[in-house]
């Protein structure tokens, strides 16, 4: 064999070996991404899952909820309590991370409204804030909470004719919790 077809031989098997080993750890690569499920349910799926935690009508206030990947859903839905007494809207943001301290900045880094309220159950999130203000006749109660490869923000607006404070901010509460709990713990698009 002359050293011309040796070299060639040569550069065939390297190449052939680069490609080989490349394949290999990009299969790796895929493989790693794909134990760590960061997909997040979408706005349809979480109308859907409500009424069996929150009872009332809910909607998707948005026709066409922006949904840039399958790690983030962005909308807002409406709603209106069984008894008809409150209603209003929830501005919906949940994102999907494997990264846990990025998950702790979210929580800790966005803007609550008014004040800050105790979160009782906080052992079983990796961070949590709940903040509520009143407006006059309208309560906004904000939720930042992380969990499992998952962090929700969601802000409740709430209007109720009749309601006194304490009630307003109650149910402001008790919804903005009531959605946050079920964007972190809903299954990617309400699959099982």
């Amino acid at each position: 064999m002359n050293r011309r077809h040796r070299h060639a031989w040569i550069l065939a098997l390297v190449g052939i070996g680069l490609l080989l080993s490349g394949g290999a750890f990009s299969a790796i690569r895929w493989k790693l991404l794909a134990d760590e499920d960061t997909g997040v349910p979408n706005c349809a799926a979480l109308v859907a899952d409500l009424p069996n935690s929150a009872t009332g009508a809910w909607g998707i206030r948005d026709p066409e909820p922006r949904r840039v990947t399958d790690s983030t859903t962005t909308c807002e839905l409406a709603f209106t309590t069984a008894d008809e007494r409150f209603s209003g809207s929830v501005s919906v943001f949940i994102l999907g991370s494997s990264d846990p301290d990025r998950l702790r900045r979210e929580v800790s880094s966005g803007f609550c409204y008014g004040s800050a309220r105790p979160v009782d159950d906080a052992e079983k999130y990796l961070a949590v804030r709940h903040c509520v203000e009143l407006v006059g006749e309208v309560a906004l109660a904000g939720v930042f909470a992380a969990r499992d490869h998952r962090f929700v923000h969601m802000v409740a607006t709430v209007r109720g004719g009749s309601a006194d404070r304490v009630e307003l901010t109650r149910i402001a509460s008790e919804i903005a919790r009531t959605v946050a709990d079920r964007g972190l713990s809903l299954p990617r698009n309400g699959q099982p």
